[in-house]
């Protein structure tokens, strides 16, 4: 560089003079910038110390290629030494702000920038003052932008908490929010397992629910962000308190009102159990941020710690029932509400309050009869639904509706998850109910309801939802996607067992023997109980169904049907099942399997069965 002339005026002109010239004729001389602005500090010549270090920020600012020049020739590494935002003049630091940020814009080199990450405290700290929070939020953007170890370095620092403590009291100038936002994402992103579920970060969200629930949208990171803390298992813990949920359920509220038809309607998909979640068919932001505000809401609503803090008393839960089918349309937040509130049945008492009370087993039967129910809902309602019909208040009170025929509509779908969920409504519908009992064996199904018959019928048709049922568990459906979904032909087996654990008790009532012969008596009764026995996936579901052979086995009917279902080939399978009940598990399942094998073949000799010339107490 030239001698420059020693006139501040001079000084000032012949320094912007060769800086606008740009490097490529050379920087010789450019070294010696630091000696020369510590003359200045030291002789008190703060103004022009100022002007000098804003000619250099104008200079790498224009241009990028000064960027490593001014590293090599240690500017920029004495201008992050000077910086000092409690000890230095507030003008002249953000001059040093100006060249620090221009020195790393536009990413042309990770050295620059590694550089300047050791002085990332620092930097950050100016966003104390009032005056420089926008130009530092300014170069702490340029540092993180697409460089991982800055943005590594402002989650080591928790730069989320400063940045969500200034936005929440609106102490960010409003051209510098969008710079902020994104600061806040890139940290957030960054955060530890340790992190995410801190005090720090438990703060930083209620701060940013808080936010978002005022904010009028200009801003979806914050919602995506709280989105992203919520997904965390542990911190979904931290937040399970009814003023939190409630605030989550406002903005899940405020949300859905804002979307389309074709955003609810890619919401609902995206929550059907055939879909997976981070494939939602929209490309519409708030949709996918409620997919999985709704997916988060639910998992709290089904964890412990949500149990302990909430009943049906709590006012979160009030809110929730009193939305729940306010606006008469069908939503996403629909099938968030059933979950919550089928979580949170979980009593008789509790039931019963919200059948007899607050009426909300009206506002299923809609749902549940609808055309137009989505699967992600009708599944959810069910769901709620199989909650509510445990009281037997609550099964009496719905056997005087057309709570079958719904059902039966509802096993007619072809989606395998909700046949196994209908299938385990209508199981619940009838334990240790009577009056349900007999509706089974005695109630025609509806006459638009048009039921396959299986390969193994010989029967002219199918008219009673006994048959029908029939027809469900024999006939083959899809696999359901889920182990933990209820499956139709189990559902059934069990729905059967249930029956005759009831009709078989001595006090169950006078017109019972009745009722049990006409089960007995049906076509192909014993065989989806047949089956339970056979399928070896579901252990409990299993010994249910050796007990139902078993309770079977002890009436003269019971005991024609079962000689029927094991006499043919696919018998066999179940004579090999009871074989292992009554021999090799006896001593390892230390349960009542062995006994209940014995019954069923005590039963089926009581009554004598035999198998051609094979006695069935020889267990062929």
């Amino acid at each position: 560089m030239a001698q420059l002339n020693i006139n501040p005026d001079g000084y000032l002109a012949d320094l912007g003079s060769f800086l606008e010239k740009g490097p490529e004729n050379g920087y010789l001389g450019l070294d010696e910038l630091p000696n020369s602005l510590n003359e200045f500090l030291e002789r008190g010549q703060l103004d022009l110390c100022q002007k000098v270090v804003q000619i250099l920020g104008d200079a790498v600012g224009k241009q990028s290629d000064w960027q490593i020049p001014f590293k090599e020739a240690g500017i920029l590494v004495y201008i992050l030494e000077k910086l000092d935002c409690h000890y230095v003049n507030v003008e002249l630091t953000r001059q040093y702000l100006r060249v620090i940020g221009n020195c790393v814009a536009d990413n042309v080199t990770d050295e620059l920038r590694e550089t300047v990450t050791h002085y990332f405290l620092k930097i950050s700290s100016c966003m104390d003052k009032d005056e420089l929070r926008t130009t530092a939020l300014v170069v702490l953007l340029n540092l993180c932008n697409e460089y991982d170890a800055a943005q590594q370095r402002a989650a080591e620092l928790r730069l989320d908490g400063l940045i969500t403590d200034y936005l929440s009291e609106d102490m960010v100038a409003e051209e510098a929010v969008d710079y902020a936002v994104d600061l806040l994402s890139w940290t957030t992103e960054k955060l530890g397992s340790d992190q995410i579920a801190d005090y720090t970060s438990i703060v930083i969200f209620g701060k940013l629910l808080d936010i978002s629930l005022r904010d009028d949208g200009d801003h979806f990171e914050y919602i995506a962000i709280c989105a992203h803390y919520l997904q965390d298992p542990q911190f979904q813990l931290e937040v399970a308190s009814p003023e939190t949920l409630a605030k989550i359920f406002d903005l899940i509220i405020n949300i859905e009102k804002g979307l389309d038809t074709e955003g609810t309607e890619a919401v609902l998909i995206a929550l059907s159990s055939k879909t997976d979640p981070d494939e939602i068919p929209s490309e519409d932001t708030n949709s996918v941020l409620l997919v999985q505000l709704i997916t988060c809401l639910s998992a709290i609503s089904a964890s412990d710690a949500f149990a302990r803090h909430i009943d049906i008393q709590s006012p979160f839960i009030q809110k929730v029932i009193a939305n729940f089918g306010s606006d008469g349309r069908i939503s996403g937040i629909q099938v968030l509400e059933c979950i919550i509130l089928a979580n949170v049945a979980t009593s008789d008492n509790g039931c019963v309050k919200l059948v007899e009370e607050e009426g909300i087993h009206a506002k299923l039967l809609d749902i549940l009869s609808r055309e137009d129910t989505p699967l992600s809902l009708l599944y959810a309602a069910a769901g709620f639904m199989r909650h509510l019909v445990v009281p037997q208040a609550n099964k009496i009170l719905l056997g005087q509706t057309k709570f079958l025929d719904i059902c039966c509509h509802i096993l007619s779908n072809e989606d395998p998850s909700i046949k196994g969920e209908a299938a385990a409504l209508m199981r619940v519908f009838v334990t240790d109910n009577l009056h349900n009992i007999r509706k089974l064996l005695y109630e025609r199904i509806p006459v638009d309801v048009e039921p396959s018959l299986p390969q193994e019928s010989k029967a002219g048709g199918v008219s009673t939802v006994l048959e029908y049922l029939i027809t469900v568990a024999l006939t083959p459906t899809a696999p359901v996607p889920s182990t933990s979904m209820k499956i139709a032909s189990i559902e059934v087996g069990r729905l059967f067992v249930a029956v005759l654990r009831f009709l078989c008790r001595p006090s169950a009532g006078e017109d019972t023997e009745e009722l049990l012969k006409g089960f007995c008596q049906t076509l192909l009764f014993a065989r989806p109980i047949a089956r339970l026995v056979q399928q070896r996936f579901f252990a409990d579901a299993r010994s249910e169904g050796l007990l139902g052979l078993g309770l079977m086995a002890q009436s003269r009917e019971g005991a024609a049907g079962l000689v029927k279902e094991l006499g043919d080939q696919s018998g066999r399978g179940v004579l090999e099942a009871i074989r292992e009940f009554s021999t090799s598990q006896k001593n390892e399942r230390g349960n009542r399997d062995p006994q209940n094998a014995l019954v069923l073949l005590h039963g089926l000799l009581k009554n004598g069965v035999s198998f051609g010339r094979c006695q069935v107490g020889t267990v062929c």
